[in-house]
């Protein structure tokens, strides 16, 4: 016995201008179709180039039927899907012949499959469904999604049943799944519905998706709370998941009131536009339409510009995409309403998954950061110009040129002030067992994020921001002369000068800090330091070392996951008296395991391979007078990256780095224990840092084969920061004491020239 597959057409005349019919894909339920003007369009529109800006494509033609918006195609415009080079099949009643809007696009592969009768429509509903899908962009009217796409018409209405109501057989049916498939068509739409298919249809639906060839049903129009039975099919063994079934919303993305549910087949529902579609009727009459028959074009239209703009995609990984970026609708998750949700041009040409560039497969993110640069660096200099128009590849294979530039972070200029601020509220000093002693307790964390915006510090950096319980540092004599410091939360400078005697009161910068991570310009936990001090003839010998990591907690960077990046340091100081004040050589090797100067990255940039630095440094003291002193300093240090093979970035040579700065103290000027310091410093700089970039830019999807742009960058930052600072420091009682501070730093974070900072901080300090 043969089944007969059924959509009710009736149509009602009134006054001159409605005429009422049904839509397809249901089996029972009544559609409205409405008779309407198309809207005026000046001129033939625009052609289509890849690369458009969007604007070009937000045409009259395209406005007019809502549902191309709704689910985003113009971003698939806009990135040069068109439709073309894809066929897709149509199993319906024909389609208008006549009309301009299919002219040149039909393939000659199509024909009546249901007996020897020419493709022109009867009914006008195969002809409203080809609209939606591949209707010309001509500038008159509407155009369909894919309207470059080449159409497969399967005519499969049984002769003579379309004068009072069309009825397709299985038979019929499955003689166009077999008609597209042999035609390579990539995606197939029938917005047909009725009773449970049968062995042919089934049969046919089997040969298709083991060819890899997608098929979309409408759900039916019968409000029922699953897919009409034939739709059902979908949840067959033979469908693959290649079989998708489409319901019907409105511009409120409300589902229609006429649409069958998800229900039982909720894994492979989704939902599109079906309600008031603008689409064409025969002799080119303009027509609103509704039911589940408009809204499975929609699917079928998006699946073609997909497989157009990514011709390696698979069956599987086409419909994969759709369930992927549909946007959820009622509940969360997949329902049995919505089912998968809206279906969503705009996210599905979105990279999707783990990115990577092409050739290397190397990850990388498009958010976030895939540098992270410490102060040293600045900006970058050329790096992150350099990196635009880079190629990276998605989860499913597909290209994309993007600019990695923007995922390039520089440090935060305010960094060091904030932590030196929140990380001292009470210090406490004294003698423990007639040994000397220090001890500093972080008070509460501040909650008035404004104060560290001010500072230059960003919402995601605020959200990291921590302090340890205490920090401090021991020292103990170990013979005349000789003294061994142990440190917690202080670097190698602090516990230097816990043995190297007495060498008067250091005045407080806020713009210096003697933390690895805050020379560097990053955030880096409590180091863990230890020195020893002893004479050395007319000399004095200090050696300190010291570890630390790199601060973690920065969520909103993807390098989180890269490894614990470890700095270690090892220094050595040489001073001696003189009649004027006092001489210093110091000597430092730093070792970075996952950083370079404290600069992070991605395994591709190279950065994560570590680097060893040497540093060697000059300082003077002069005693200007009982209570003044002019103290200066300079260093350069000269960086080795170690090898990182495989990696965008191969640095020329090493990297060399310099640091200075002067300052005048005072102290019992006014009041007794009082001090005055005036600072003029440059902090840790790159000066030189050449590095060659091979960056992927060209991508053949047939070969696989990867086209690269080379070329050689100069990373040392456009800004030079130069900090003028002054304190004056005064106890108010035996437990505190007060400290204001006006600073101003020009080029602040060595950035662009004009990035200045400026402020008076006042500073409490209670010691215990």
């Amino acid at each position: 016995m043969v089944k007969l597959r059924r959509w009710r057409h009736v149509m009602l005349l009134a006054a001159a201008a409605a005429v009422l019919s049904a839509c397809g894909g249901g089996g029972g339920g009544s559609s409205s179709v409405t008779r309407l003007q198309p809207p005026p369009v000046p001129g033939p529109a625009p052609q289509p180039r890849p690369g458009l800006p969007r604007d070009t494509f937000d045409t009259a033609e395209y406005r007019a039927n809502w549902g191309l918006d709704h689910i985003g195609a113009i971003e698939a415009y806009a990135r040069g899907a068109t439709g073309e080079g894809v066929t897709v099949g149509l199993i319906d009643s024909g389609i208008d012949l006549k009309s301009p809007e299919y002219a040149g696009r039909i393939h000659a592969a199509s024909r009546d499959v249901a007996g020897n009768r020419s493709l022109q429509d009867e009914s006008g509903h195969g002809t409203w469904v080809s609209s939606v899908i591949g209707a010309a962009r001509d500038g008159v009217g509407e155009h369909g999604l894919a309207f470059d796409a080449r159409l497969l018409v399967a005519r499969a209405d049984i002769p003579d049943s379309c004068a009072s109501e069309c009825v397709f057989s299985d038979s019929a049916i499955a003689a166009g799944l077999d008609l597209a498939r042999e035609n390579r068509a990539r995606v197939v739409n029938i917005s047909l519905g009725g009773s449970a298919a049968t062995s042919p249809l089934v049969s046919a639906i089997n040969r298709a998706t083991a060819a890899g060839t997608v098929v979309v049903l409408s759900a039916g129009n019968n409000s029922a709370p699953d897919p009409g039975q034939m739709a059902q099919v979908a949840l067959a063994p033979e469908a693959r998941g290649l079989v998708l079934i489409a319901g019907a919303v409105g511009r409120n993305n409300v589902l229609s009131a006429f649409s069958n549910r998800a229900g039982v087949a909720r894994d492979v529902f989704v939902v599109a536009p079906g309600d008031g579609i603008f689409t064409t009727d025969l002799d080119g009459v303009h027509v609103q339409v509704r039911g589940t028959s408009m809204a499975a074009p929609h699917v079928t239209g998006a699946i073609a510009l997909l497989a157009s703009a990514f011709p390696t995609l698979t069956g599987p990984q086409l419909v994969d995409l759709i369930f992927r970026t549909a946007t959820d609708l009622g509940d969360p998750g997949v329902d049995a309403l919505y089912g998968r949700g809206l279906i969503n041009l705009a996210r599905a040409f979105a990279p999707q998954g783990q990115t990577a560039l092409a050739g290397s497969g190397q990850p990388v993110a498009l958010t976030g950061a895939n540098i992270a640069l410490g102060s040293a660096f600045g900006d970058g200099g050329q790096l992150g110009a350099a990196l635009a128009g880079a190629v990276v590849l998605d989860m499913y294979g597909r290209a994309y040129a993007v600019d990695l530039g923007a995922t390039v972070r520089p440090s935060s200029p305010g960094l060091g002030l904030v932590r030196r601020l929140a990380m001292q509220n009470h210090r406490g000093a004294g003698r423990l067992g007639g040994e000397a002693a220090a001890l500093s307790f972080a008070g509460p964390r501040v909650q008035e994020a404004a104060v560290w915006r001010r500072l230059g510090m960003t919402d995601p950096q605020l959200a990291f921001q921590r302090a340890p319980g205490a920090d401090g540092w021991l020292s103990l004599t170990l013979s005349k002369g000789s003294r061994l410091a142990f440190g917690y939360g202080r670097g190698a400078e602090a516990v230097l000068a816990a043995v190297s005697g007495d060498r008067g009161a250091e005045v407080p910068f806020l713009s210096v800090g003697d933390r690895v991570g805050e020379s560097l310009g990053v955030a880096a936990a409590p180091p863990v330091s230890t020195a020893l001090g002893m004479p050395l003839g007319g000399w004095r010998l200090g050696m300190a070392a010291s570890r630390t990591t790199l601060d973690r907690d920065d969520r909103s960077s993807p390098l989180v996951a890269e490894g614990e990046a470890v700095i270690r340091t090892v220094k050595s100081q040489l001073t001696r008296p003189v009649a004027w004040g006092e001489l210093g050589l110091t000597l430092g090797w730093m070792e970075e395991s996952g950083s370079v100067l404290g600069a992070r990255s991605a395994a591709a940039f190279g950065f994560r391979a570590g680097a060893r630095t040497v540093k060697a440094g000059l300082s003077a003291r002069a005693h200007l007078g009982p209570r003044w002193s002019l103290a200066a300093d300079a260093a350069l240090g000269r960086t080795r990256l170690d090898a990182a093979p495989g990696a965008l970035l191969a640095p020329e040579g090493d990297v060399w780095t310099s640091s200075w700065q002067l300052s005048l103290s005072g102290e019992g000027l006014w009041r007794p224990q009082d001090s005055f310091g005036l600072l003029l410093a440059q902090p840790l700089r790159v000066e030189r840092a050449v590095a060659s970039l091979t960056l992927p830019t060209d991508y053949a999807y047939d070969t696989g084969a990867t086209g690269y742009r080379a070329a050689r960058l100069n990373l040392a930052p456009t800004g030079r920061e130069i900090d003028i600072e002054a304190v004056y420091a005064l106890p108010l009682a035996e437990s505190a004491s007060m400290a204001v501070h006006g600073f101003h730093r020009f080029d602040a974070g060595h950035g662009a020239a004009g990035r200045d900072d400026a402020g008076i901080i006042l500073r409490l300090t209670f010691r215990r």
